[in-house]
């Protein structure tokens, strides 16, 4: 064999060997956006380069025919699967719909089927011949221009949605883009060299730009981690996002921020690609949230001097691929994002809020010490003095200070009812009913429970909600009559009859319901206001005890009537446990 037909031989090995290191390394990545398509780029390159080294070898003119036909076929598919790879790598999936890859397939099918039949009408290229140095060569055809240009539009259709991603990509991306970009103008200029002025009948130049595409791919993949840090956060993130957000990939470094993140941490366009434990040096409580991986923490920073308080969400990235085949999808993580949110003002009024609890507490100590004590006192003496002389004034003297003790404790509850719930437990509503039911004086009435439910919730509170409402059906839910519009506290009249109270459950909560005289209908929103009262002995204040407690567990509750006619409040909104 000629020597210079031997080195060339050897050099179209190399090519098909490169192309299969490429190929094991695309296969590692399949599953990244962009890893298929470089693995049938890297196969359909090792396919190519062994057609060559037959081209060059064989000396039967049939077998050259068909070997050499085969390359035209591999040409087209190699420039359709440079589609397929611009497209996933710049995450433009929408030129991938049937519409558009429909041709491209068809494209490599009708050149296939014009090489296997050109035997019979010689389009694509004309009769081998035989050269001096012992090879076959042939004249180029019109199918084979067309060919060229087919298959260069798509090529140059790649290479545009890759500049167009290059003009806007930023750091380590600007290099990745670059490297695949690279790789297709090499495999370009090479195919046109080899078109228009090949050097030997027995090399194929178009194999040279398969070694340059090959080895701008692995220094793609080996020195900026092509396929591993891609440009999705840009995909995923909003720059118009109101909080400051950072994208990582798998190694934690910086793959995309958005405009706040850039101002508020003093970042740019060189922090992209890098490590995050330098990009974020200048802040270690940040460093210290993003490494502990938590899902939330709260942190506190120095900005202009003064502190601020962020919550630091963390949420893992991933791509969905499918699988041409296969059922289903599978997820392929790539990295997280991490949400800078700036609580400050929250926190203030937090601690404002703690403050006015604080001088509530005192509130509380006043109303309970201060005012119950002379109370105390004169209750006292009014015993005292009713032992000493008969007098209905003193009986009233008594019921007023009775009166008091009960508003006082109403108030007592009131301010605490609404404070803000910070644990609440699985709580068997059937058993807090009736530890309830004991709890009030309940003459002559009955308790029917009906549900068996845990909710989760505060059980003290729980229990001051449904003593509230049992105390309320009990005092005031007489079925004796509908209230006419002077004889009722609250919600009926007086007790002349045993009122039945039930407890059930709604689809997303409970119920508290008598047979009593109920509620107009008209006064079903009024009753929850504070002070609501048609009476003179209530305080009107039960009610709204009542919506207090079930806010603050973030429920709902609504007076309705009860199937018997009565009363019937609602509470929704309730976790079951």
């Amino acid at each position: 064999m000629d020597l210079s037909l031997t080195l060339f031989v050897l050099l179209e090995l190399v090519v098909g060997a490169t192309a299969t290191v490429v190929a094991f390394v695309a296969w590692t990545y399949r599953d990244r956006p962009g890893g298929t398509p470089l693995l049938a780029m890297a196969v359909t390159g090792v396919a190519y380069a062994a057609t060559s080294v037959v081209e060059s070898t064989v000396g039967d003119p049939m077998l050259w025919e068909l070997v050499t036909g085969l390359q035209y076929p591999l040409t087209a598919a190699l420039a359709v699967e440079s589609f397929y790879l611009a497209a996933e790598f710049t995450r433009r999936e929408r030129y991938l719909r049937p519409a558009v890859t429909g041709p491209l397939v068809g494209v490599v099918v009708v050149i296939l089927a014009v090489s296997l039949t050109d035997p019979a009408h010689d389009l694509l290229r004309g009769p081998p011949e035989l050269t001096a140095m012992g090879v076959f060569t042939a004249t180029y055809g019109p199918l084979f221009w067309m060919h060229t240009l087919v298959s260069l539009a798509i090529i140059l259709a790649s290479v545009t949605l890759l500049t167009v991603e290059l003009a806007n990509a930023d750091g380590i991306y600007r290099e990745q883009i670059t490297a695949v970009v690279v790789g297709f103008l090499l495999g370009i200029a090479f195919f046109l060299w080899e078109s228009l002025a090949p050097i030997h009948p027995a090399f194929n130049l178009a194999t040279v730009g398969i070694v340059g595409w090959c080895f701008a791919t692995l220094w793609g993949v080996f020195r900026v981690d092509l396929l591993e840090t891609r440009q999705v956060a840009r995909k995923t993130l909003i720059d118009g996002m109101a909080d400051p957000v950072i994208a990582l990939d798998t190694e934690d470094r910086v793959l995309d921020t958005n405009p706040r993140a850039r101002d508020l941490l003093d970042l740019d366009d060189d922090d992209v690609g890098t490590p995050v434990t330098a990009a974020l040096s200048a802040y270690p409580p940040l460093l210290d949230a993003i490494g502990a991986g938590e899902d939330e923490r709260e942190i506190t920073l120095r900005r202009d001097g003064r502190e601020r308080h962020y919550r630091i969400k963390q949420s893992p990235v991933y791509h969905t691929r499918s699988h041409a085949g296969r059922l289903g999808d599978r997820e392929v993580r790539l990295g997280r994002t991490v949400v800078i949110e700036d609580v400050t003002e929250r926190r203030n009024r937090e601690r404002e809020l703690e403050r006015q609890n604080e001088h509530l507490d005192e509130f509380v100590s006043v109303v309970s010490h201060d005012l119950r004590n002379p109370l105390n006192v004169g209750a006292g003496h009014a015993e005292l003095a009713r032992q000493e002389c008969d007098s209905d004034h003193l009986d009233e003297v008594l019921r007023s200070h009775e009166r008091m003790e009960a508003l006082i404790e109403d108030l007592l509850t009131l301010a605490r009812s609404g404070r803000s719930i910070d644990e609440t437990e699985a709580v068997d509503l059937p058993a807090v009913a009736r530890r309830c039911w004991r709890n009030v004086e309940t003459d002559g009435a009955t308790l029917s429970v009906e549900t068996d439910q845990t909710v989760v919730a505060d059980r003290t509170r729980l229990q001051q909600l449904l003593e509230n409402l049992v105390r309320n059906s009990v005092e005031h839910g007489s079925t004796d009559s509908r209230p006419e519009a002077d004889d009722s506290v609250e919600h009926g009249a007086g007790n002349d009859d045993g009122v039945t109270v039930t407890v059930g459950a709604v689809e997303d909560g409970f119920f508290v319901a008598d047979d009593g005289s109920g509620i107009d209908a008209a006064e079903h929103e009024r009753v929850f206001e504070s002070g609501y009262s048609t009476g003179d002995e209530g305080s009107g204040l039960g009610l709204h005890i009542v919506e207090r407690i079930a806010e603050a567990h973030g429920w709902s509750v609504r007076a309705a009537e009860s199937a018997a006619g009565g009363a019937r409040f609602e509470i929704t909104g309730v976790e079951a446990a």
